[in-house]
């Protein structure tokens, strides 16, 4: 129902567009941090972070896409519900 509503191409792009902004968030932005720093206790935790930071792009990813398409499909899922109200109020 989304996927054919007015919102359909952001819908179906929905998921490309958290991984790119959850890759650019939390792996190039602190890439580009150690790139502008002097040498000090920040890049070299950064340096750490960028090691496991997979993970946490993974979690990012998904999180974001669940908040994203909750958010999206929130007001289908209220239109459904008042349907279904209507029909079981009827006779």
């Amino acid at each position: 129902m989304a996927a054919r509503g007015s919102h359909r191409t952001l819908f179906n792009f929905l998921f490309p567009i958290t991984i790119t902004l959850s890759f650019t968030l939390f792996y190039l932005a602190p890439l580009v941090v150690t790139q502008y720093t002097e040498p000090s206790a920040l890049a070299e935790f950064i340096r750490i972070y960028l090691k496991w930071s997979v993970l946490v792009v993974v979690t990012a990813t998904l999180l974001l896409y669940h908040k994203a398409r909750q958010w999206m499909l929130a007001p289908f899922i209220k239109q459904i519900e008042e349907q279904a109200a209507e029909h079981c109020k009827e006779p």
